[in-house]
């Protein structure tokens, strides 16, 4: 008796959202990488999107130079929520397109595609660590903007270094402290509001992926079952579900809020609107990630032991949830070889 590895595929049953809400009451995401079906209720899935003026949740303080109220078009819902945590125009302009000669300059930095998510986020750390050298001042100050500089090495396909450098140079030299001001960057009410300006922009009637699908379609094809965002190689607690089901899954939540068609205007952010569906309400999920465990456990060579499939699935919507849910992972089955 011995172990047979099979690879896990996309099983017929389970290739549209839809189908995976109505079977299994409840929809994980991530990136494209552990499940093309869902992706695309995560932050970094490709989406060419304007943020204007007038849009939902827009801070007065964002500005625009441009008479038609375009703040910016970004790669993704990413590169919004990390842009706007800087108020000055030209540092949260470095998140978008038009600052690298739109579409096509802005895919050849990486700030388009499926590499843009990773890329925003590295950006912000890249102009925070610079922020807080020019803040601190002095010999130490000055050698903290050089290794934050020195930190856009660090992307792994071409960018647009010489922009960014210049535009944090040029700003640092100038006798106008305002650049440096941060919108609430360790206030978690304001987190979610900065969140709330990306997924409404996001999920904006007529808005598309780069494959041409209309998001807030794909959204509602969801039902009203939960959302939760599982991230399976680290624990964040309070955007997704903690890998194990102990976070807080605001993300989800909020896809949530923005699926139900609440009026920004109207909501009341400290409300319990948006956790009518708590992760530890969900049965059905809690049945997936006991599963999700065990087969990480497996197939990251955790587990020796012999594995019985129909002991570790019982559930045949459950395994093929799984399936769906991590192609890049092995199902394990037990045979005679």
């Amino acid at each position: 008796m011995g172990i047979c590895h099979t690879v896990a595929t996309r099983h017929p049953a389970m290739t549209d959202v839809a189908t995976i809400s109505d079977r299994c009451n409840f929809v994980p995401f991530y990136k494209a990488s552990y499940s093309l079906v869902t992706s695309f209720l995560g932050n970094f899935h490709p989406t060419v999107m304007e943020l204007r003026t007038n849009s939902p949740w827009v801070p007065d303080h964002l500005n625009h130079d441009g008479d038609d109220g375009l703040i910016g078009t970004f790669g993704c819902s990413e590169a919004v929520y990390q842009g706007i945590l800087f108020k000055h125009p030209k540092v949260y302009g470095l998140f978008a397109m038009e600052r690298y000669g739109g579409l096509e300059g802005a895919a050849q930095s990486g700030m388009v595609g499926e590499a843009s998510g990773t890329h925003v986020f590295h950006l912000k750390r890249v102009i925070l660590q610079f922020i807080k050298g020019w803040t601190d001042g002095g010999e130490h100050g000055k050698q903290q903007m050089d290794a934050a500089l020195a930190g856009l090495e660090e992307w792994t396909s071409p960018c647009p270094k010489q922009i960014v450098s210049e535009t944090l140079q040029e700003l640092a030299a100038g006798d106008d402290p305002s650049w440096t001001e941060l919108w609430g960057h360790a206030d978690n009410h304001t987190k979610l509001q900065r969140m709330r300006v990306a997924l409404y922009a996001k999920y904006a009637p007529g808005q598309r992926d780069t494959e041409g699908r209309e998001l807030l379609g794909l959204l509602h094809q969801t039902g009203s079952v939960m959302l939760v965002e599982h991230c399976p190689k680290f624990r964040d607690v309070y955007w997704a579900d903690g890998t194990d089901g102990e976070g807080r899954n605001w993300l989800g939540k909020l896809l949530m809020e923005v699926r139900s068609g609440a009026d920004p205007a109207a909501f009341d952010p400290e409300s319990r609107a948006i956790e009518q569906a708590d992760i530890e309400e969900c049965t059905q999920y809690h049945t997936w990630i006991e599963k999700v465990s065990v087969l990480h456990a497996f197939s990251n060579g955790e587990s020796n032991d012999e594995i019985d499939r129909q002991h570790v699935f019982p559930d045949p919507i459950i395994e093929d949830l799984v399936a769906v849910s991590y192609t890049h992972l092995t199902l394990p089955t037990k045979r005679i070889v």
